[in-house]
């Protein structure tokens, strides 16, 4: 009888237990539902320039927020063309802004364009995903939303990567910040740029020294995909801050290549043809044909070098575009061949005889080439040097060899006026 009362006791309490533990249960999966969440989502690379960097934003899932409030996708990457943008781009001032809009809709416009989508759910408490909302929608206030554009240390990557670390306390810098990846802010760009060669160039020649240093992962979270990249191995609370992640949509579009292409070649081969070309024609310059492809020669590489040269001191001294300074590239396009262009005309006018008309200006001419010269020279001789360590081979490359062949000629000019001197003194 009285082991019969214990048996029935006894799974009386096993029944108790297991609804008791099957109500836990369930109540902690109700609640598991109800906690807000924190998304990454990354874009892949578009089809403009611009869009080719990718991009990301941060997802707040709420349940607890009416309807479309549910779900609201942070973006910091907003800028409109129109207005005063191009003055603030030329100055480097760029207005862009952030704001919150419905994530789904969002996502679904980026996947419509043929662009990836990538979405990585992260492990942050649901008290601190609460203060990392509260942070962003008073960030996308009217007063607050606007921020001075950077490409490098203030983007809408950096600024999706500091809030994150500001919801952990710190941690995803702390971990990444000593981390070097052996890439640059040159790397980046010019992987990116190389599908136009224009573009490539030009942006080569603008970067000064400070985009060649060697970057943290912390720095590398300005491109979207590295963000995406370096977040996996970060924990926070010991737990890998990644929680989940998976592909919302397969872009249609190519990707970027993952290096900058290796074209020293083509600029030193560029260089040494157009040098010897230019000398070639001053040699035979009594055919009148040869004189014209020197002149126009000479004159295309004056103004080349002008144009870069003042573009370069224009955006040095006038400018925030704090990634064109310390730049070594001013002594391969210097501003001075202003000065050579302008006085080339009076430099290679000539009389009827062939004797110069104005030697004294083809003399100061040939002394400018000549400081050009070794300017170029300087520039390549102080890579031996480990405080010069700008990545400006192809700019060299190119420059270098014009410079000296600009320089001979116009010595030459100069010893021309010298030798007519001396013969019409005896």
């Amino acid at each position: 009888m009285i082991s019969a009362m214990r048996l029935c006791l006894l799974t009386l309490a096993l029944l108790l237990a297991t609804l008791t533990e099957a109500g836990e249960s369930h109540a902690q999966e109700t609640n598991d539902e109800n906690i807000p969440q924190v998304k990454l989502v990354t874009f892949g690379p578009g089809s403009a320039i611009f869009e080719r960097f990718s991009h990301n934003a941060i997802w707040i899932h709420d349940p607890s927020e009416p309807g479309r409030y549910q779900d609201v996708a942070f973006n910091y990457g907003i800028f409109a063309f129109g207005g005063d943008f191009i003055p603030r781009f030329i100055r480097g001032t760029m207005r862009y802004w952030m704001d919150g809009e419905y994530a789904p809709a969002m996502l679904d416009a980026y996947a419509s364009h043929g662009r990836s989508v990538w979405m990585q759910t992260l492990n942050i408490d649901p008290g601190k995903t609460r203060i990392l909302k509260a942070f962003l929608w008073n960030n996308a206030k009217p007063e607050n939303r606007y921020y001075t554009y950077n490409y490098y240390t203030d983007n809408c990557s950096t600024r999706v990567r500091d809030a994150l670390d500001l919801a952990v306390g710190g941690e995803i810098r702390r971990q990444t910040s000593e981390r070097l990846t052996g890439r640059t802010y040159r790397h980046h760009t010019l992987r990116i740029m190389a599908e136009n060669p224009l573009l490539f160039i030009g942006t080569d020649y603008l970067l000064g020294q400070r985009s060649d240093r060697e970057l943290s992962e912390w720095e590398e979270m300005f491109m979207p995909r590295y963000m995406m990249r370096h977040l996996g191995h970060v924990t926070v609370d010991g737990r890998p801050i990644i929680a989940s992640e998976h592909t919302y949509a397969e872009g249609t579009l190519p990707p970027v290549r993952e290096t900058p292409p290796r074209w020293i070649h083509w600029f030193v081969l560029v260089g040494i043809l157009m040098a010897a070309l230019l000398l070639a024609c001053d040699r035979f310059s009594r055919r009148r044909f040869a004189r014209i492809g020197r002149d126009l020669l000479l004159t295309f590489w004056l103004a080349l070098a002008s144009v870069a040269g003042v573009i370069l001191s224009f955006m040095t001294l006038f400018t925030d575009h704090v990634a064109v300074r310390s730049n070594e590239n001013f002594l391969q396009l210097s501003p001075i061949a202003l000065a050579c262009l302008i006085l080339l005309p009076w430099a290679l006018k000539r009389h009827g005889d062939g004797q110069l008309k104005c030697p004294r200006v083809a003399q100061t001419v040939a002394n400018i080439a000549l400081l050009m010269a070794l300017l170029s020279v300087i520039g390549l001789a102080i890579k031996a040097l480990p405080a010069f360590y700008q990545d400006n081979w192809r700019i060299i490359s190119l420059a270098l060899p014009m410079n000296i062949a600009v320089a001979m000629i116009f010595v030459r000019l100069a010893r021309r006026r010298e030798t007519q001197g001396e013969t019409e003194t005896t």
